[in-house]
């Protein structure tokens, strides 16, 4: 019978942390209205698309579109970004090229137009209804990803979210007034305009709940003449091929929205101790597996799970990498190696790094608001704690003696890493710190 090797902490083995508390936070969920044809495509597609599928996304002020890389055709999407210059879009008719661009995480994100010459009013909105009012006096992050279209030539600011107790969805360029009236909680640095089309840029900010926030919208709840816009180059209209100098229009991908108490701890990717094993055993790898957080185990390049802790028996000695999106769409990496012993008269002794170091070291209490207790057999040279970001934010300045006290009262909710180095060897301990 195989042997089973669990390599898990205690604080890890729950599966139910469940933050983010917007729903299909990736749109992935949706399912793209198959329009091809121009007159019929501008008004629904959006919205019929939410129509056909679960969750609190909804469209609120004009058309915005849902955009997925599994339609057979994208040809429709192709007149907006009219912007595009002329070697880019002879480019792409000569080479028969799908006008499509990947989405952040999935297949599938939204596009607004943001800001157009042509008229004030044709700024695109949607929103998202969560399933509960947010909690008074509690504080809240939100976090969510733009890039401007590719070939665009103008870049605004000013793009942002803000929450309201109540559902609009109100299309007549009466109600813009209205709209305009809002100021977003969260929104991108006036006097920013963002204006990269190639990486995915994070727009984030947190706020303090009254306790009627039920609906979300998203977009630019600005005048033109308010925001600060940048032109980057000539606009071309590809179906009349005319030229125009001083014209702008930005249009935006939007993907991977978070909502969540800004108190949450964040667990980084962690794929294990290294370690070893017999051969035809089998090792779960791996520290946590929950609900809101998105895994993808490789070996030799290739994805085999997109499990928390997946199972594996490897016939040779083989390293796994960990990428990993918390609730938040952080992004971590973490990788583990798995020695394999094929005679089974062998000792299987591992890899001999740290695991001598790491059983002598004793951190309590964990989790702590105030010392932190360090006992351990073996001399430390120096320590470091940091931050989930990797940031120290203590540190020792010579070797100490154990055992020894850490002073963590000051220090914000969430979760540390205190790396420890003796002489020859360095272990890291996870320390989270709660008030």
């Amino acid at each position: 019978m195989k042997k089973l090797i669990l390599y898990c902490t205690l604080l890890f083995t729950l599966n139910s942390f469940g933050q983010n508390l917007i729903q299909n936070p990736s749109l992935e969920n949706l399912k793209p209205y198959p329009y091809v044809v121009m007159e019929t495509m501008w008004g629904d597609q959006f919205q019929e698309s939410i129509n056909n599928a679960s969750g609190g996304w909804f469209r609120a002020w004009q058309s915005p579109s849902l955009i997925n890389e599994n339609l057979s055709d994208h040809s429709h999407y192709f007149t907006q970004f009219s912007t595009l210059d002329v070697d880019s879009i002879a480019y792409i008719e000569d080479n028969e090229i799908d006008f499509f661009f990947p989405a952040r995480t999935g297949v599938q994100y939204a596009l607004t137009a943001s800001h157009t010459q042509v008229n004030d009013m044709f700024k695109e909105i949607f929103g998202y209804k969560l399933e509960e009012n947010l909690t008074e006096g509690e504080e809240y992050c939100l976090k969510f990803h733009v890039k401007l279209g590719q070939g665009l030539v103008s870049g605004i600011d000013q793009i942002g979210a803000f929450f309201h107790d109540s559902l609009r969805n109100s299309y007549a360029f009466s109600e813009w007034d209205v709209w305009t009236s809002y100021m977003p909680q969260v929104m991108s640095p006036v006097g920013e305009p963002i204006i990269d089309s190639v990486n995915w840029t994070e727009i984030s900010g947190s706020f303090i709940a009254d306790g009627t926030e039920k609906y979300i919208y998203f977009g630019v709840f600005e005048q033109t003449e308010n925001l600060t816009i940048d032109t980057l180059g000539s606009f071309f209209f590809p179906t009349s091929e005319i030229i125009y100098e001083n014209y702008s229009n930005s249009i935006y991908f939007w993907d991977d929205f978070s909502l969540y108490q800004c108190e949450e701890i964040h667990y980084p990717a962690n794929a294990g101790v290294d370690t070893c094993i017999k051969s035809q055993e089998i090792i779960q790898l791996g520290s946590h597996d929950y609900e809101d957080y998105f895994y993808e185990w490789r070996v030799n390049d290739s994805v085999f799970s997109t499990e928390g802790m997946p199972w594996v028996s490897p016939d040779t000695t083989s390293i796994y990498g960990l990428y990993q999106q918390d609730f938040a769409f952080n992004e971590t990496w973490s990788q583990v190696s798995v020695v394999v012993v094929e005679n089974p008269e062998d000792e299987c002794v591992g890899l001999g790094v740290n695991e001598q170091l790491d059983s002598e070291i004793h951190v309590y209490p964990n989790p702590s608001n105030s010392l932190v207790h360090v006992n351990t057999k073996t001399a430390i040279e120096i320590w470091a704690l940091k931050d989930a970001l990797g940031r120290v934010v203590k540190s020792s300045k010579s070797i100490v003696e154990s055992p020894f006290t850490i002073d963590v009262s000051a220090l914000e909710i969430g979760l540390y890493y205190l790396e420890l180095f003796s002489k020859e060897h360095k272990s890291i301990k996870r320390l989270v710190v709660r008030h």
